[in-house]
């Protein structure tokens, strides 16, 4: 997988630890010198449900996210980005990921997705402090 060297904690308490000093650095935004860093927006995040947009839009969502890939396998921060994103993005390109390959790799490394719905948001839970 993309031949990086990406060591995932399974313990809980090394997994906080280490998430810990991740999340102070990029929880509030990805990587500033990422090179994602002035590329537009919507290319990070297209629209690919086919409930919502048009074949055209899909079909433009497709080439964006292709483009966003192929801009993060440039990037000297990619790991860093992906290490975040597994347990704080759900949606999006972030660390040459699509969310399905998000999801699969946090399902096969037993990673816990640490950020808060709305509704635990709303109900004062978050995974972050409880996990």
């Amino acid at each position: 997988w993309f031949g990086l060297h990406i060591s995932f904690c399974k313990r809980c308490t090394a997994h906080d630890k280490r998430m810990g000093k991740l999340m102070e650095a990029v929880a509030s935004a990805p990587p500033s010198n990422g090179a994602c860093v002035g590329q537009p927006i919507g290319i990070w995040f297209p629209n690919l449900n086919v409930y919502e947009a048009s074949l055209e839009e899909i079909r433009e969502g497709r080439k964006n996210m292709k483009e966003a890939i192929r801009i993060c396998s440039t990037c000297g921060v990619r790991v860093q980005c992906l290490e975040y994103a597994l347990s704080w993005e759900r949606h999006g390109i972030w660390g040459g990921t699509s969310e399905s390959e998000r999801e699969s790799i946090r399902r096969k490394n037993k990673i816990p997705f640490l950020r808060p719905s709305i509704q635990e948001l709303s109900l004062g839970f978050n995974r972050a402090t409880t996990h």
